[in-house]
C-alpha cells in the first residue's frame, strides 16, 4: 500500500534526483515568486541550526555545520548575492565586534540609559522575550 507524506521544504537537487530515480513519486511545488523562496530558506537555515544542536558526536556537528553553511550559499543566491559577499560582511563584523573564540558567556548586564549606553539600553528595553528584565530585590 502506497503512502504519501507531506514535506513541503527545500531540499537538495541530488536528493531530488535520487527520489526520482528511486520511483518515489514527488510533487514539486510551483513558487509564486523569489519571495517565497526565501521564506523556504529562512525555514531550511532554523532546520539546519537545530540539527546542529541536536547533533551528538563532533561528525555529526560537522556534519550539520557543513549543511548550514550549504543552505547559506544557496540563501545567498537566492537574494541575488554569493557566499563571497556574506563572507566579506563576516569579515568586517569579525574586525569591529570580534570572534567567538573566547569563550565569554554573560549572564546579565546592568545599565542606565544615558550617553552611549543610551542604544544599548533601549535595545534590550525593546527585546524582552531576548532580554527580560530581573527584578531586584
Amino acid at each position: 500500500m502506497k503512502k504519501t507524506f507531506k514535506f513541503n521544504k527545500l531540499i537538495r537537487s541530488k536528493i531530488y534526483q535520487k527520489m526520482v530515480d528511486n520511483d518515489i513519486e514527488v510533487q514539486v511545488k510551483n513558487l509564486s515568486d523569489n519571495e517565497e523562496l526565501i521564506n523556504y530558506f529562512k525555514e531550511k537555515i532554523i532546520e539546519e541550526a537545530e540539527e546542529v544542536y541536536c547533533a551528538k558526536s563532533k561528525d555529526e556537528i560537522i556534519e550539520e555545520l557543513a549543511d548550514c553553511l550549504e543552505v547559506i550559499r544557496g540563501f545567498a543566491q537566492a537574494i541575488g548575492e554569493n557566499f563571497d559577499s556574506v563572507e566579506s560582511v563576516r569579515s568586517s563584523k569579525h574586525t569591529e565586534n570580534g570572534g567567538f573564540y573566547n569563550n565569554i558567556v554573560v549572564d546579565t548586564v546592568s545599565l542606565k540609559p544615558v550617553g552611549e549606553l543610551k542604544k544599548f539600553y533601549e535595545y534590550y528595553v525593546r527585546n524582552p522575550e531576548k532580554y527580560p528584565e530581573i527584578e531586584e530585590e
